[in-house]
């Protein structure tokens, strides 16, 4: 299709082999075939569509300094075509866990607690980054920080919109570090 000068057609084709690799766990293939559609994004709307998705299979892999790289380029490009976009999203908690295997654990629980404090942000993604700050305030054992981070996550969960297993999650991690199992 590319030959052809339907760059519209040859991207349309990439990306549903790209999300094809994804759907059946061939997370590597997946990240080269993303590579390959943005050759034929012609704007920048469809490279942060590309970007974002090929976010996700940097993460499946565990390629943590391409998800800091893909988050980076991925939060530029929102900037400037969306720049009333939250960034409370999926992105945000991936790069959060990739940022964690670089061992800058304060640099993350001051972000993770951003994320659980940000009232705009929806409730399961306030829990989520809630969990990641206290597996790490568990490490650093800061027993009233953690205290604080669960009663926030339990308040999150009584309004509604955390699933259970992330609740689950909450209190597994606080009462293994603090308080009654």
């Amino acid at each position: 299709w590319m030959l052809a000068g339907d760059s519209r057609r040859a991207r349309s084709l990439a990306t549903s082999c790209a999300s094809h690799l994804m759907k059946v766990g061939l997370l590597t293939a997946a990240t080269d075939a993303y590579t390959k559609c943005l050759t034929f994004c012609t704007t920048d709307e469809e490279r942060l569509e590309i970007l974002s998705a090929q976010i996700f299979a940097y993460y499946g892999t565990s390629s943590w300094a391409e998800v800091r790289t893909g988050t980076a380029a991925v939060r530029l490009l929102q900037q400037r075509l969306h720049p009333d976009t939250t960034t409370h999203d999926d992105i945000e908690l991936m790069d959060l866990r990739a940022e964690w295997q670089s061992l800058a654990w304060d640099v993350v629980i001051k972000k993770a607690l951003t994320c659980l404090e940000a009232e705009d942000a929806p409730a399961a993604h306030r829990a989520e980054a809630g969990v990641m700050a206290l597996m790490l305030l568990g490490f650093l054992g800061d027993q009233p920080a953690m205290v604080r981070t669960f009663n926030i996550i339990e308040q999150l969960s009584l309004n509604g919109g955390v699933r259970q297993d992330i609740m689950l999650q909450a209190r597994m991690v606080f009462h293994t570090n603090h308080g009654d199992i």
